[in-house]
Parts: structure tokens; sequence; C-alpha cells
């Protein structure tokens, strides 16, 4: 039986297949290249229009990148066409399988961003390996405003102890209707997010009154009678920091810090354009 560099190698044994499979919290899609299915690990990969570009090593002047080709109807495509944005980490795996039946996995990442041409939808997926290394290193600014993500582990508020789990009434694009919001006035979740318990999507709440919810992105498979988690949100300010989470200890910005400069030529007074 020869391996699979053997017959990647080989003039007449190369005959390889790809099956590429598509990863979401609750679902996943599994595609084959070609026109039949293939089966690969067990799975069954469904033969269908799509491609992907050629693999593209990282070198000093760019990154390391694939780009997936889908149709428009292609259910992982019309699921977020409406939103124009792909939900948060998409795991992309792209397998190929020689004739011989050995198996590599030849990329993984994650969606990086998602366009629109000629009624096909293209996934920019960098190098998950490649992805990591290209971080940023930390960095810290100065404000009057706390800088931390709500709940990280510079916050350290705790998630659950601002959460409200209910049930949704109604889902029409962005506005959500939620059988309860508990004893919480208007305003508590913006800034915050619901989880959609089903599929495990996240979205942030830009507004809240009542029981009604604005959220920044439709959630493509909401519906009435679904489990959410709604969560507290922040303004970053250290008046909400102090009455709404009781965290001053651990509010990550300088309230009292200077809005006036001495070293402007307007004197003690704030700053204003062309002082």
């Amino acid at each position: 039986m020869t391996t699979f560099l053997e017959d990647e190698r080989g003039v007449e044994t190369s005959q390889p297949r790809e099956g590429i499979e598509i990863i979401l919290p609750a679902v996943t899609y599994r595609l084959a290249t070609g026109t039949r299915d293939l089966v690969i690990n067990g799975q069954t990969f469904k033969a269908m229009a799509g491609n992907r570009s050629g693999i593209q090593i990282a070198h000093l002047e760019g990154r390391g990148e694939v780009t997936l080709s889908l149709p428009a109807a292609h259910p992982f495509v019309a699921k977020y066409m409406a939103g124009g944005v792909p939900p948060r980490l998409v795991l992309i795996n792209i397998h190929r399988k020689q004739a011989g039946g050995e198996v590599q996995t030849m990329w993984r990442g994650h969606v990086a961003s998602m366009t629109f041409a000629d009624h096909v939808a293209n996934f920019s997926v960098p190098s998950r390996p490649i992805a990591m290394l290209a971080r940023r290193l930390p960095t810290f600014t100065v404000g009057r405003s706390c800088g931390h993500i709500l709940y990280d582990s510079n916050c350290r508020v705790l998630r659950a102890s601002f959460q409200v789990t209910t049930t949704v009434v109604s889902a029409n694009g962005r506005i959500v209707n939620v059988a309860s919001m508990g004893v919480h006035p208007d305003s508590w979740a913006q800034f915050g997010e619901v989880l959609h318990v089903l599929t495990g999507e996240r979205m942030t709440i830009v507004e809240q009154i009542g029981t009604t919810i604005t959220v920044q992105q439709p959630i493509g498979e909401i519906k009435t009678g679904d489990a959410v988690e709604v969560y507290a949100g922040c303004d970053h300010t250290i008046g909400t920091c102090r009455d709404k989470f009781a965290n001053v200890p651990n509010f990550g910005g300088l309230p009292n810090l200077p809005v006036s400069n001495p070293f402007f030529r307007n004197g003690l007074g704030r700053y204003q354009s062309g002082a």
C-alpha cells in the first residue's frame, strides 16, 4: 500500500479529491470537489459547486491564506447574506484524499472576511497558525473611560452574575422581543450581548427598551420560543462601573485625567481646534 506522499508525487497514482468542512457552533457543512460524493474519516462530503484558490504560503510581503468560493445559493452563504458578515469563529478544514485512501489535512483556518462577486461568495481564510503568530502585541492606552472588555480577565466581572435567561416572543431582522428582562431597566443590556442558545451565536446589543432588544446584525436562525441569554452591557464610565457592577478596583481608566493642558496657547482651557 502506497503512502499519501507517494501517491501525491506519482505521475500515474496521483488522483486527489478534496473535502471542505465549514464548522459552525450548531452545524457543519461538508462539500466535495468534483461530481461525486466523497467519504473522509467516515463522514460524507456532498459534491457541489464550489472551489478554492491555490494555497498561498506566508512570506515577508504577505500572509498565507486560501480563498474559498461558494455559490450564493449555498445555505452557509444564504444564512449570513442578510447580515453582510460571516459569523464569528467559523472554522474551515480542507482535506485532501488520494485514490489509495490516505487523507491529509491541507489547510485549517477561520473565516476572516466575506465578499460577493457575480453571485459568488468569496471567503478569505488565513492559516490558523499564521493568524496566531500575526497577532499584535498588547498595548494599553490611557483615558478617562475604561479600556477593558466587559467580562474579560482584566475586567473580572462575572458574566453569570449579569445574565437573564429568557425566551424569544418574536424576531424580525435586528429586533428581538423577549419574554422578560427581569427587574432590569431600559438600557441595562445596551452594549452587552444576546446568546442564541440553540446555535451558540452571540450578537452585540445596540439598544434595549423594556423587553425589546435591537442587535447589531440579524441572528439567522432565531425564532419564536427559542431560549436566549441576555447579558448586561457597559459604557465604560466610572459611574457605571461603580453603580452597576461594583467593580471600581478593576476599572481600567483614569477618570480624573485632566482635560486641559497648560501648554496650549489658549491657557488652561479645553483643547480647541487651532489652539
